[in-house]
């Protein structure tokens, strides 16, 4: 466990991600959607691969793609696949919904009928929307907010870790805590 995070203290640092010039650019997006996966626990992820589907943000994928070359999440490979708006995206484990999604996408997400796939974005009022996590820019840096009523309902468990390193955690009732 101190191992565990000694790494996401490094992952998570300031330091990892200062080079990248602008919070926004793609490359700073596939470490955090990694270690943010590998601390949510699915009721069952299957045996294959984690899929991770990517709707309005097309150069995510190539990005997921290349960092995920030598990785595994829960020690099952990951593939990446590009979606467009509306599709089915029931045999995917995580979804992110990138800024070429324009409006509000709470029906899109109310049809996936609470069904276990994280739902990622980087928008705001994203977790109002039923998003889980929204990558929010704080400082110049990339950080991310959780809506854990959402991850719950969706048949998926936040480590306290995860938790722990969120900006806001949105629980119960819409109750905001900010942590430090």
């Amino acid at each position: 466990m101190r191992y565990l995070f000694i790494i996401l203290s490094l992952l998570f640092s300031n330091s990892v991600f200062s080079a990248a010039k602008k919070p926004d650019e793609l490359g700073v997006y596939p470490p955090y959607l990694f270690s943010i996966l590998k601390l949510i626990e699915w009721p069952s992820i299957g045996n294959d691969a984690v899929k991770f589907c990517v709707i309005g943000e097309p150069f995510l994928v190539p990005a997921i793609e290349h960092y995920a070359e030598d990785k595994t999440i829960h020690l099952l490979p990951v593939t990446a696949e590009r979606k467009e708006y509306r599709d089915d995206i029931s045999e995917c484990h995580a979804v992110y919904i990138g800024s070429l999604v324009r409006g509000d996408v709470t029906e899109y997400i109310d049809s996936f009928n609470k069904a276990p796939i994280v739902i990622f974005g980087h928008r705001d009022g994203f977790l109002e929307q039923g998003g889980m996590i929204n990558f929010v820019v704080v400082e110049e840096k990339l950080r991310f907010e959780l809506n854990v009523e959402n991850i719950s309902a969706a048949q998926l468990t936040p480590g306290d870790v995860l938790t722990s390193l969120s900006t806001t955690l949105k629980d119960q009732g819409s109750n905001t805590a900010e942590n430090s």
